[in-house]
């Protein structure tokens, strides 16, 4: 299990305009662990039985209903699965459609794998059995003729809205397909319906959205009367700031700007985004109190708007909000100070409020500044970092264990085995969080090369229940990379005599790096081993053990090593592939990498009685 550390950026319309933002991954505490080997499992190939589609289209014209709905689902199955070719079916499916009874099961589901298979020359047929059959039959089909851009449709849905006593669900269908065939000529009668008081608040919403989507421009007038008066209703607030999402006049933006300070969020923070998309500069006159505002949608904007059109000042706001409640507007923010931070006009202020941001004691700007000064390189920051190592925040926690190993200052190393001790004796019983601040600080430990932590990163190599197969994985890796070459050129495990046992055991005399690196490298090829128990090691943990004997470079596992490759079942692994990278890194023979084996699909209601067995099609490296 991976922690996702804190949350993606979410990217706003506005912040969008950034070139470096839209092409570079948002920061997030990663593993090191996970960049090894180079190589990757390729995924598992599944292939159809040659004489499937046969049986198939024999079942699309049987006689019997349900076999005909049964082969229509297998098709659509088949294509979500990302096998090829099924555009073949296309005239079987459309006989389905048009011989099968209306409401019939086999009729939905035909006309369900005609859309899968994205079957444009079928929208006609599409077209009248959503017609003749029921509500279901319109709600599956309506859409998709609406993005197929159908124009026989766009009159059924014109003559739906002006009918009276049309049903919700259908006249919200006709809503969204006008507006999106853009049918310009259904707006008056959208927007009677939005105005009308009579109607239901939602039927009302839905026609204001698509009215506004119809016309950039004259919809001011009706927009006034909406909001005209001290009593106009939420809803009636609503409608008004929809129809305005494509209005761009002076007027426009007066009416909007208005309707940003309204009380209600929602009518906020649509006035805020169509203030924005007008021009962002429009937004800055409501920004600052905006960003006082408690709904997160609505301080987004604000947010947008300053990372849009920087000053230092705007900077500054924004560096308070850093501490923002919501976790996405944090990141918003953390990403826009990255991006201007490669402006030489606001690097230092942005390196200063970071780093004020890190030494606060709020822990939501304190994460923030922690990957900051990862992001940034701010070595000063080390000493800072290892006091927030034991936060009470798993934020917090996480966020500088990781700006540690990418700051990479040698002297907190110490601070670093510290916490690393603290969390280990801690019975953590698979705390997601704990664990991951413990992969974290392994993986910092071992760019330090520090042996004195290998006593407390041993604790994690035996299998047990104590630890997760996430921190076990990152202290075999890192005491792989602590000990990288020490076994080179060794001859394996030395035998002890009971003298020497007694001495090491009495702290007369101390193992050898050497003792150690093979001593461990046997412990790890121990669990790469560990397929044949009741309660098999984990893969992950095979891995890693796999990856740390080849950093080790044990030569007395390569036998093992290469006998186990011999046992897998599959030649794609992720463990295979670090077995053979192992093998190359010790004795820089280069084991062959075998294709991924294809399958045979199977589980569909009808199949040939004959099968295929697993097959490879050659050497992929």
């Amino acid at each position: 299990m991976r922690f996702v550390a804190f949350v993606m950026l979410i990217t706003g319309a506005g912040l969008c305009s950034f070139a470096d933002a839209e092409t570079r991954v948002p920061v997030a505490p990663s593993f090191l662990m996970d960049l090894e080997p180079d190589e990757k499992a390729l995924p598992e190939p599944f292939f159809l039985h040659p004489d499937l589609f046969g049986l198939w289209k024999v079942a699309l014209a049987h006689p019997e209903s349900e076999m005909r709905r049964n082969a229509a689902e297998a098709i659509s199955t088949a294509h979500k699965k990302g096998h090829e070719g099924l555009s073949t079916f296309e005239p079987d499916l459309l006989n389905v459609l048009k011989q099968e009874k209306p409401l019939s099961a086999s009729r939905y589901a035909a006309a369900k794998a005609l859309i899968t298979i994205d079957s444009r020359n079928s929208a006609a047929a599409l077209f009248e059995a959503s017609q003749n059959d029921g509500k279901d039959m319109r709600q599956l089909v309506e859409p998709v003729l609406a993005d197929w851009g159908f124009a026989p449709i766009q009159e059924v849905w014109s003559k739906r809205v002006q009918t009276a006593g049309t049903p919700r669900r259908e006249l919200v269908l006709a809503f969204r397909g006008l507006a999106k065939c853009q049918v310009t000529a259904a707006q008056g009668d959208l927007i009677q319906i939005a105005t009308n008081v009579t109607q239901p608040a939602d039927i009302r919403l839905a026609a204001a959205k698509a009215a506004g989507e119809l016309s950039d421009t004259g919809l001011e007038e009706v927009v006034l009367k909406l909001i005209s008066g001290e009593s106009a209703a939420i809803i009636d607030r609503l409608c008004a700031v929809s129809l305005l999402v494509k209005q761009r006049s002076t007027q426009a933006v007066e009416l909007n700007t208005k309707m940003a300070g309204d009380a209600e969020p929602a009518v906020a923070g649509q006035a805020l985004r169509n203030l924005f998309e007008t021009d962002p500069q429009t937004v800055l006159p409501v920004a600052e109190a905006s960003l006082k505002n408690p709904d997160a949608s609505v301080r987004r904007v604000a947010i947008e708007a300053y990372l849009k059109i920087p000053t230092a000042e705007r900077i500054e706001v924004l560096a308070t909000h850093l501490s923002d409640p919501h976790p996405e507007l944090r990141s918003l923010i953390r990403e826009g100070f990255i991006t201007h931070r490669e402006n030489a006009e606001f690097a230092d202020l942005i390196l200063d409020l970071s780093i004020k941001a890190l030494n606060g004691d709020e822990w939501r700007a304190q994460e923030q500044g922690a990957l900051l000064a990862a992001t940034f390189d701010r070595k000063e920051t080390a000493s800072r970092l290892v006091e927030l190592l034991p936060s009470d925040r798993h934020e917090v926690a996480i966020a500088t264990a990781w700006a540690l190993r990418v700051l990479a200052v040698p002297e907190t190393a110490e601070g670093i085995a510290k916490q690393l001790d603290r969390q280990t004796k801690l019975v953590t019983y698979l705390e997601v969080e704990i664990e991951t601040q413990i992969c974290h600080l392994c993986e910092a430990l071992a760019v330090f090369k520090y042996k004195p932590a290998t006593s407390i990163m041993e604790h994690y190599i035996p299998k047990g229940v104590q630890y997760s197969p996430l921190a076990r994985s990152a202290a075999i890796w890192s005491l792989g990379h602590i000990y990288a070459d020490v076994a080179a050129g060794s001859d394996g495990p030395q035998e002890e005599n009971a003298l020497t046992k007694a001495a090491q055991f009495l702290g007369v005399k101390e193992q050898s790096d050497v003792q150690i690196a093979e001593k461990l490298a046997g412990e790890f090829m121990g669990r790469v081993e560990d397929t044949e128990s009741n309660n098999p090691e984990a893969e992950e943990v095979r891995r890693t053990s796999a990856l740390a004997i080849g950093w080790i470079k044990a030569a007395s596992q390569l036998d093992n090593l290469k006998t186990k490759i011999g046992d897998e079942a599959y030649s794609n692994s992720m463990v295979e592939l670090a077995m053979r990278w192992a093998i190359l890194r010790i004795s820089g023979e280069a084991v062959p990498i075998v294709a991924p084996t294809q399958f045979e699909r199977t589980g569909w209601f009808l199949e040939p009685i004959n099968r295929i067995e697993p097959r490879r099609s050659g050497v992929a490296q």
